[in-house]
């Protein structure tokens, strides 16, 4: 349990907690934030703090709970630089972190195909929640979590309030799908009519 605070001291402790916590295996994510959304009672500040590699629809419904609740949401996208980069060159089996699964594979095969993925997965999801008034940051495993966090809150802090004009839901869609949203990032100006 982690009491609100805007010090540099409460920053170090959120840190600390998170450092804290220990990998389980997978989770599905959509559900674990429905239901952090149901315990909290307070308007708040959520951080949610995943590599997303899972089923989107179920978690951007669980931001949206998050959202009209009152609180504001911050997704910090976890990624390791060789799921960015596909780095390598030679035959290499893919083992599964939270799972059993191995796949040997040849990245040289698929390496660009792979790489255009990754991006198109990324723009996107920041795309859908910056759309929504979510703050989107992409965070690598070995970005130092307390410099990435405490930079974009003095960031914050200076940018003033934000305006949301939507709701996330698995409806939401990012300004290049052809759906009507009323929605739209909270750090850019609103579309032009």
């Amino acid at each position: 349990d982690l009491r609100t605070g805007s010090t540099p001291s409460h920053l170090a402790k959120f840190i600390e907690v998170l450092q804290q916590i220990e990998l389980q295996g997978e989770t599905d994510i959509g559900p674990a934030v429905a239901q952090v959304a149901d315990q909290i009672h307070r308007r708040g500040v959520v951080v949610v703090l995943s590599d997303l590699l899972t089923p989107l629809d179920p978690f951007y419904e669980s931001l949206g709970k998050l959202q009209y609740a009152g609180h504001e949401v911050i997704v910090g996208h976890i990624l390791h630089r060789d799921e960015v980069e596909m780095p390598f060159k030679d035959s290499v089996i893919f083992k599964d972190i939270e799972g059993e699964e191995e796949i040997f594979a040849e990245p040289w095969a698929f390496h660009k195909a792979y790489q255009a993925a990754m991006e198109e997965f990324i723009q996107e999801t920041r795309q859908r929640c910056q759309y929504c008034g979510i703050d989107y940051l992409q965070i690598m495993t070995d970005d130092n979590l307390g410099a990435v966090l405490s930079s974009y809150l003095h960031n914050r802090q200076f940018a003033g309030t934000k305006t949301h004009r939507g709701r996330m839901s698995s409806l939401s869609r990012s300004p290049g799908d052809t759906r009507e949203t009323e929605s739209r990032t909270a750090n850019s100006p609103a579309p032009e009519q």
